[in-house]
C-alpha cells in the first residue's frame, strides 16, 4: 500500500492512509465484539478500498492523454468494478445504505452508468427479514398478549430499508379483521443514526482529498428527510 501511495507524490496522503489503516486495525481488534462497531468498520473499510481504487486508476492515467481510448477503458473498468463492490456492500449492510444506493441510482445527471445499473437493483430487490424475527419484534413492541392476536401472511407486501409490510388478520373481541402491519426492522433507528454520522465523515474526507467531489450539499436535505422516516 505504501509503495502505491508514494507514487502520488504526497507525503500527507501517505501518512493519512497509513494512520487510517492502523486505526482501523486497532479498532477492529478492540471493538470487534460490538455489532455497531463492526458495522462502522465495514463502512469505513469499504470506503477506503473504493478510494484506493480510484487513486490507483488516476495514477495509471496520469501520463495518458485526456480522451484517449486507453484512458477511457481504464475508467470504465474502474467504474464497473467499484459499482459492483458498492452494490455488494450495500446489500450486506442494508438499512440506511440501501437508501443511499437508491438515491444515487436516481441521479442520472451525476452518476456513471455502471452505478445506475447496479444500484438500481436496490429499488426492488431487498431481502426480507425472517418471520421468527418479525414475531419477536412484535412481542417486544406490543407485548405477548396483543402480538398473539395478529397472524401475519408469510409473504410480505414489500420490504424496504427501514421496515417490512405484511397482510395480517387481527382478532379483536372474537371478531377477525384484515389489517396491514408495518414492522420496523430491529434496532434500525440506532443503526441509521450511526450510518448517517459515518456518511458525513466519509463525505468530509472525500471533499478534503478531492475538492471537486464535494457531495455534502447534494445529500444534506435528503439526509434529514430519511431520518424523519424513523
Amino acid at each position: 500500500l505504501s509503495a502505491v501511495v508514494l507514487g502520488w507524490g504526497s507525503m500527507t496522503a501517505l501518512l493519512l492512509l497509513n494512520c487510517l489503516a492502523l486505526v482501523t486495525l486497532a479498532a477492529y481488534l478492540t471493538f470487534s465484539t460490538t455489532s455497531l462497531w463492526r458495522r462502522r468498520l465495514h463502512v469505513f473499510w469499504g470506503s477506503f478500498v473504493v478510494f484506493i481504487r480510484f487513486r490507483w486508476t488516476r495514477r495509471r492515467c496520469r501520463n495518458l492523454k485526456v480522451g484517449s481510448e486507453t484512458r477511457e477503458l481504464l475508467w470504465e473498468e474502474t467504474h464497473r468494478v467499484v459499482a459492483f463492490y458498492i452494490y455488494q456492500n450495500f446489500v450486506s449492510l442494508r438499512g440506511f445504505w440501501v437508501k443511499v444506493g437508491q438515491y444515487a441510482s436516481s441521479r442520472q445527471d451525476v452518476m456513471p452508468q455502471p452505478y445506475l445499473d447496479w444500484l438500481g437493483k436496490l429499488q426492488d430487490q431487498m431481502p426480507t427479514a425472517p418471520m421468527d424475527e418479525l414475531h419477536q419484534i412484535l412481542m417486544q413492541e406490543l407485548g405477548s398478549e396483543r402480538a398473539a392476536t395478529l397472524k401475519l401472511d408469510p409473504t410480505p407486501l414489500g420490504s424496504a430499508s427501514i421496515a417490512q409490510v405484511h397482510r395480517a388478520s387481527c382478532t379483536v373481541k372474537g371478531e377477525v379483521r384484515d389489517v396491514v402491519v408495518k414492522v420496523q426492522h430491529r434496532g434500525v433507528d440506532r443503526v441509521m443514526q450511526q450510518d448517517v454520522a459515518s456518511l458525513e465523515v466519509i463525505l468530509a474526507l472525500v471533499a478534503w482529498a478531492e475538492p471537486d467531489f464535494d457531495f455534502r450539499p447534494l445529500i444534506a436535505e435528503w439526509k434529514v428527510a430519511s431520518l424523519r422516516e424513523l
